[in-house]
């Protein structure tokens, strides 16, 4: 019987690359609370951003960190955000009690922004790039789910500090992200203020006494955390290169089948997914073998937040675009414990359900 492939896989330092980072935790005896581990994150991604040190934020997760940049801007309007994205983004907005409405993405899977848009929510789809042009001056205020994106946020900071609007940027350091932490998540801005609330809204809305001067909660990140997350950077070099290489062959693959496929995997960027883009029929037929032949397949997105029951009752536009999307994707094993045998079944499959 063939072993079951799985979609995807934690991708983590090894317990041994970690071990000097937790022995620093335990010498300086802090585990929260802004610990030097922390700290010297929050300084080591700075650098990585190119922007300064106080406008980076660590939190306990991305998520967190979504919340936390809806709570800590002072709007009483309607937002704007896709349908077309995991849950997390728009339960951050509902949980911060934004009013928001759903609009619909292009062809680059991204949410269309116009002038008179002023609050957006836009998601960087499958650790796409944040694409600076999308956005005019009539939009005062961006909120940039960037989870899966580390990579193509290298050196963002020089577009970035230049933007007129305010605009924060989320990102995730999961397991099954391309950094694989142990969860995390950070908070990068151009706007020191926002910066600023962020970190009070992560530790209870506290300012410099114990005392709670706005909203907040406790979202901190912790120093084993930390610990994992500087492990993994350690070794992100090496494993960007092997990234790259796997999305090579996905997408000589894809090419040679003139298969469709998420934007993100065109660039030269590493991220952890492949996502097929091709006929409904052709999904369905993909489906019913993968599930026999023992190989993962998931629908990311489902068929858009506004088809979840919570949502409800939530104002959108026609959301043509987020429809198709719905039926031409599947999300297909992209990681880096892919075997070179593992790869070749995967292949097979999609072949056989393209000439069936």
């Amino acid at each position: 019987m063939k072993s079951e492939i799985a979609v995807f896989e934690s991708y983590m330092p090894s317990a041994y690359s970690v071990l000097p980072y937790l022995i620093k935790s335990h010498s300086a005896n802090q585990f929260s609370n802004f610990g030097p581990l922390v700290r010297q994150l929050e300084v080591r991604l700075a650098k990585y951003f190119e922007v300064p040190e106080t406008h980076v934020v660590s939190l306990a997760n991305a998520t967190l960190a979504l919340e936390a940049a809806f709570q800590t801007v002072e709007i009483s309007g309607t937002w704007v955000t896709p349908s077309w994205t995991f849950t997390a983004t728009n339960l951050a907005l509902s949980r911060a009690g934004r009013s928001f409405r759903f609009k619909d993405v292009s062809s680059d899977w991204r949410i269309r922004i116009s002038t008179e848009d002023k609050w957006v929510v836009d998601v960087c789809p499958f650790g796409d790039n944040l694409s600076p042009d999308r956005y005019t001056d009539s939009n005062e205020i961006i909120v940039i789910d960037a989870a899966a994106s580390f990579d193509a946020l290298k050196g963002c900071g020089y577009w970035l500090l230049k933007a007129k609007q305010d605009i924060g940027v989320i990102v995730s350091f999961h397991p099954t992200k391309a950094v694989g932490g142990a969860e995390g998540g950070f908070f990068l801005t151009n706007s020191i203020e926002w910066a600023g609330e962020v970190k009070k809204w992560s530790q209870f809305g506290f300012a410099e006494a114990r005392e709670s001067k706005s909203i907040g909660t406790n979202g901190k990140m912790n120093e084993p955390t930390a610990a994992y997350i500087h492990a993994a950077l350690d070794t992100w070099p090496q494993n960007r290169e092997r990234w790259l290489a796997l999305t090579e062959k996905v997408m000589k693959f894809s090419q040679n089948l003139d298969l469709g496929h998420q934007p993100s995997l065109q660039s030269d960027i590493a991220q952890p997914y492949w996502v097929l883009n091709t006929a409904p029929e052709i999904i369905e037929r993909l489906k019913v073998k993968a599930k026999n032949d023992g190989v993962q397949t998931k629908q990311w997105w489902g068929e858009g937040c506004h088809k979840m029951p919570y949502f409800q009752g939530i104002d959108s536009e026609t959301l043509s675009y987020t429809r198709q999307l719905s039926e031409t994707s599947i999300g297909l094993p992209f990681h880096l414990r892919l075997s070179q045998h593992e790869l070749s079944r995967i292949f097979s499959l999609v072949e056989y359900s393209l000439t069936t």
